[in-house]
């Protein structure tokens, strides 16, 4: 379940397939969570940017 938003985005652009795919909070804003991330993804270290 931890990548099924991830997968959903995959599904609805097929462009994504073999890349990493992080589902997240709202750019614009320059904040947020990671909802989710797919398999290939989770092999690079997301960290939390320092202000």
């Amino acid at each position: 379940m931890q990548s099924f938003y991830a997968s959903v985005e995959k599904a609805k652009n097929p462009t994504l397939t073999k890349k990493p795919n992080v589902v997240a909070g709202d750019p614009s804003h320059r904040a947020g969570v990671v909802l989710a991330a797919c398999p290939l993804a989770k092999q690079y270290v997301v960290k939390k940017r320092k202000h």
